[in-house]
């Protein structure tokens, strides 16, 4: 009897049944096969979920930077360099130099990049965690939990593939890249032993970052962050200690903003003169667009290169008054609640910090957009990880419910990359859903008419024009897609009807005089050298009304005339592949008809 109440106390008084050792030693204290294999698995995992995206074309505004009049093909250094961008046109423009105009090369960098960045954002995580302000906040397993699961995830997560498939979109990519190892850097030990340092050379990350884009320019307020957070703990007067940092940052900061400001304020796809869009209706619409980017991070599918978002001209419209409350609410939360959930609050504060830019009150031409959550996804994750660590006190069970996570997140990005990988693909899935948006019927259209599959492409381009706003820029550019589709299937007089409903529009465009006067040359009306010569006195510098024009005189038997504008052309463009090669043909064409002369 005594022996089975001893049995029952024991039973009483035994712990908690805890993980085996083996199982959390590797949580607990990671060795350096662990960093060795880490950083393996990164790029295994990284290359195997993009392995698709690798393979893929120049999509959407790819074509632009290696367009042969394009300063990444011509090497226009002083173009390059005093562009919005010059780091990220000079790293596209030594893609061109060493590798061509093979997209594999250019994808490769892209991934390559993502890769790099997962493991800087890896370092930082470290670093942060053995800061004054989580180092006794959280378990030794839990330190390396939040190291290894938040990189995986922002290397995994399907919303990312924007941003690393579509080649234009490296900027978010490699902007990221000196964003972090500015971060790194001022977590570093040379923060206390070399200040100056530290500042100088966060200050040339910082440089790089902006020059690759200009939505980095928020990196001083992350590191103020991350200083009051984790360094002073949450006491503003520590923050002077690392004064030289702010002082190097904040005048580089102000030059910065000026440089940008000018550089952007006229540009056709943003700014305050952005046409039909005003700084009040972006406001109002970037509202929702933040529940709908905390969507998408949650639950990375339904992705669209292309979302139609309604605008909210006020408040009251599309229930904009109540995302604001949201917003304030999640804000004025994570504020009250931040000396309890410190890294909670600071990855909610980095997400909307880096969002900020592209999802305030200064109008971009899209409301939304995947490539712009690049970033911001950091805070986000660091912030539901952070709650998951404090609320799932069983460290084995939450990393194999983050490790389901990352497969079903990997998974998802290797089948969105099928899409990014097909310009076709790409965008029957965007008119499938964004029915109603002009510009995914048009660039659909333009995929069909590679494809020549021309009868599709030229409903595609009468649904487009249906769509777009009337008497405007793009209304021209869809008018002279659908006129082309119409030559395509020799239907000139249709053509012919559609140019000139395009330049009442458009009436000093060179590209649209050019195409009709191929439409009235194959229709056997002479009116079309003059549609040439007008599209030439428009713009003397355009190389596309004399090779066009010097195809129709090599169809036509017009040996000299052809061979005159072909030279114009590689006077124009040194390098055109299509020009040196017709002028060849046409200098044989005539070399035979003066050997066959008596």
């Amino acid at each position: 009897m005594a022996k089975e109440k001893r049995g029952k106390a024991a039973r009483r008084k035994a712990p908690p049944s805890q993980p085996p050792r083996a199982a959390t030693a590797v949580l607990e204290k990671p060795s350096a096969k662990f960093d060795i294999l880490f950083v393996a698995g990164v790029f295994l995992l990284g290359f195997a979920i993009y392995a698709r995206s690798l393979w893929g074309p120049f999509l959407f505004d790819d074509g632009d930077l290696l367009e042969v009049r394009s300063a990444v093909r011509l090497k226009d250094w002083y173009i390059i360099l005093t562009g919005p961008r010059p780091l990220l046109i000079f790293s596209f423009a030594l893609n061109h130099w060493l590798t061509g105009t093979d997209p594999f090369y250019f994808h490769l960098v892209s991934v390559l990049l993502h890769c790099l960045n997962t493991l800087i954002l890896w370092l930082v995580v470290r670093r942060l965690c053995e800061t004054p302000g989580l180092s006794g906040r959280l378990t030794p397993a839990a330190r390396t939990l939040l190291a290894a699961a938040l990189p995986l995830l922002f290397l995994a997560s399907p919303i990312q593939t924007e941003s690393v498939g579509y080649i234009s979109s490296r900027s978010e990519v490699l902007a990221a890249t000196f964003y972090l190892l500015a971060l790194l850097v001022f977590l570093s030990n040379w923060r206390e032993k070399r200040p100056w340092v530290t500042a100088l050379v966060a200050a040339v990350f910082y440089g790089c970052a902006v020059t690759s884009k200009q939505h980095a320019i928020t990196l001083p307020g992350a590191i103020l962050l991350t200083d009051y957070f984790f360094l002073a703990e949450q006491d503003w007067r520590r923050l002077r200690k690392n004064w030289p940092t702010y002082a190097v940052l904040g005048v580089e900061m102000a030059t910065g903003a000026f440089i940008v400001l000018r550089q952007v304020i006229h540009v056709p796809s943003a700014g305050f003169f952005l046409r039909g869009v005003t700084w009040k209706t972006y406001l109002f619409t970037q509202f929702r667009m933040y529940f709908l980017y905390l969507r998408l991070l949650l639950v990375p599918f339904g992705l669209n290169a292309d979302y139609d978002i309604q605008p909210s001209h006020s408040l009251l419209e599309h229930f904009s008054w109540l995302s604001l409350a949201g917003l304030l609410v999640l804000l004025g939360t994570v504020i009250y609640l931040r000396r309890r959930w410190a890294l909670v609050s600071f990855g909610v504060l980095f997400f909307f910090l880096t969002l900020f830019p592209t999802s305030s009150f200064y109008p971009l031409l899209d409301y939304a957009g995947e490539r712009r959550l690049y970033l911001p996804s950091i805070g986000f994750f660091l912030a539901a990880l952070a709650l998951l660590l404090e609320q799932w006190g069983n460290r084995r069970a939450l990393a194999l419910a983050l490790g389901a996570v990352l497969a079903v997140f990997s998974v998802g990005t290797h089948l969105r990359n099928r899409v990014w990988a097909d310009g076709l693909a790409l965008w029957q899935d965007v008119a499938e859903k964004s029915p109603n948006k002009w510009r995914a019927q048009n660039n659909l259209g333009e995929q069909l008419s590679q494809r020549g599959r021309f009868e599709e492409a030229t409903r595609a381009f009468q649904r487009a024009a249906e769509l777009v706003p009337r008497n405007g820029r793009q209304k021209a550019e869809v008018l002279s897609s659908l006129g082309s589709s119409y030559a395509n299937r020799k239907m000139y007089r249709e053509a012919v009807v559609t140019y000139h409903e395009a330049l009442k529009i458009s009436p000093n465009s060179a590209t649209l005089w050019t195409n009709l006067g191929i439409a009235e040359i194959r229709r056997q009306r002479p009116i079309g050298w003059h549609h040439f010569q007008r599209a030439i006195e428009i713009n003397p510098l355009a190389w596309e009304p004399h090779f066009a024009r010097g195809n129709m005189y090599l169809q036509s038997g017009r040996i000299d005339e052809a061979i005159k504008d072909y030279q114009r052309v590689l006077q124009l463009v040194p390098e055109h592949a299509g020009a040196r090669q017709n002028l060849e043909v046409a200098m044989a064409m005539k070399k035979r008809a003066a050997g066959g002369r008596p």
